[in-house]
């Protein structure tokens, strides 16, 4: 019996077990070790993402990622003219810190990650970092 669902639901689609889930608690903490990597994709099929979203990563146990990791998030400088110099050379900006993940699922390759606060919205290709 279907009790909910959070997408379409159609003939021939079948129905199996969960597995069982573990509970483990776990604080956050800061990686050990310098780590980065990249946002692969946004859960559901949206194209940003923002506070409370969850996002999967480049990164998992066999990168030295852990459950409980807190990660720093980072938006791309921007290219622009450098209006100081009269030949006005384009000149890209310093990437920008704007927002905290917070790892609460590893596999050996790939991790899901909360976004625990953000200043602008997350896409597919933004890097993250330790923070």
């Amino acid at each position: 019996m279907i009790t909910g669902v959070r997408a379409e639901v159609g003939v021939g689609d079948r129905l199996s077990p969960v597995p069982a889930r573990e509970f483990i608690s776990y604080a956050p903490h800061p990686p050990s070790k310098p780590i980065a990597g990249r946002i692969v994709s946004i859960y559901g099929e949206a194209l940003n993402a923002g506070q409370n979203q969850i996002v999967a990563l480049n990164r998992g146990a066999a990168d030295g990622i852990e459950r409980g990791h807190v990660l720093a998030l980072w938006r791309a400088g921007r290219v622009t003219k450098d209006e100081t110099d009269p030949a006005k050379p384009q000149i890209k900006l310093p990437d920008e810190r704007h927002g905290l993940l917070f790892v609460f699922r590893v596999f050996e390759r790939v991790s899901y990650a909360l976004i625990v606060s953000v200043q602008e919205p997350v896409r597919t290709g933004d890097k993250f970092s330790q923070p």
